[in-house]
């Protein structure tokens, strides 16, 4: 797990999580969808508020960005590059 966090630059913890997202006992077969829904019910448990949800103005920019074939990567620099100017 480690090496697989390290080559995806993620924390080894998110790493697990999204590997215990997997089927039980390894019968079936893995769903992102599955896993991703796991994920979010967590989150909400928690309390978490999502910085997209909170700022509208955010998240419309992200949204746009989006449509025109940006990475998430590409727009949290441009985001970045912003705030610091």
């Amino acid at each position: 797990m480690r090496s697989i966090a390290n080559e995806l630059n993620r924390n080894v913890s998110t790493i697990s999580r999204e590997i215990n997202g997997k089927p039980p006992n390894g019968v079936g077969k893995y769903i992102a969808k599955v896993a991703h829904e796991k994920a979010l019910k967590r989150i909400k448990k928690r309390g978490n508020i999502f910085k997209l949800d909170k700022y509208s103005k955010l998240k419309k920019y992200v949204k746009k960005k989006l449509k025109i074939g940006w990475s998430p990567e590409q727009i949290n620099g441009r985001i970045k590059k912003r705030i610091s100017q």
